[in-house]
């Protein structure tokens, strides 16, 4: 793994990812917020931004390579490995 592939990968818009995941969101102005799927909750509290998120009930933060490490169980390596392929795993 080098450090291209690591730039690749961070570059990847996680807004489009996380939409794509099919996550109910509402839009604002520079993020979508979503319910966090890092604890229980009823109303959205987790902000994606291009780049990264960030939960404001319960602190949950990374990018765009944290978002897919947690959201598929896999290591980080495999997590940059999925997304420089541009295949996602849509179904969890």
């Amino acid at each position: 793994m080098n450090q291209r592939s690591i730039q690749l990968a961070k570059q990847r818009n996680l807004i489009d990812i996380v939409i794509k995941q099919g996550h109910l969101h509402t839009q604002s102005s520079n993020c979508i917020m979503i319910i966090c799927p890092f604890h229980s909750e009823k109303r959205p509290s987790l902000a994606i931004y291009e780049n990264g998120f960030y939960c404001f009930a319960c602190s949950e933060r990374g990018d765009t390579i944290d978002w897919i490490m947690s959201s598929y169980d896999l290591d980080f390596i495999q997590a940059v490995k999925v997304l420089i392929s541009d295949k996602l795993l849509l179904e969890k």
